[in-house]
């Protein structure tokens, strides 16, 4: 199989599990990973976003208690590489698609993040949930 048929079956297989999380929540926009990418499922769409699959892990705060300047730590998965790689981002990072895309590509061979800045968005909102819900389960 080449690369385009291996990204095809990955796609097709990202828009059943996109559509099995829209099915059993009702959503009708919403970032999610599958296989080491981040994907949008938008009204019925699902569009690879990601070719990374970075997960918050940590909000470090670089100031004081009284004055914060968070940053926050990233674990990179990639199938490109054979363990996860962790960035330290600063907010200037996370606003900027570009600046996001090259943050991860200066750590991560090959990944960037594709999508738009509305895609950035919803896969903000996606981190920062799944990491507010481990915090909560923690």
């Amino acid at each position: 199989m080449d690369a385009a048929e291996i990204d095809e079956k990955n796609l097709s297989a990202a828009e059943e599990h996109g559509s099995r999380t829209h099915q059993a929540t009702g959503q009708n926009d919403f970032a999610f990973a599958y296989n080491k990418e981040i994907y949008r499922f938008t009204d019925g769409i699902v569009k690879r976003v990601c070719t990374a699959e970075p997960r918050l892990i940590e909000i470090v705060n670089k100031g004081s208690s009284a004055n914060q300047r968070n940053h926050y730590l990233f674990e990179v998965h990639s199938k490109r590489l054979e363990a996860p790689a962790r960035i330290l981002m600063s907010p200037k990072i996370m606003v900027s698609r570009k600046a996001f895309s090259v943050a991860l590509l200066t750590y991560v061979p090959w990944a960037s993040f594709e999508g738009n800045t509305s895609d950035l968005g919803r896969f903000l909102s996606y981190a920062s949930e799944e990491y507010f819900s481990r915090e909560r389960r923690a």
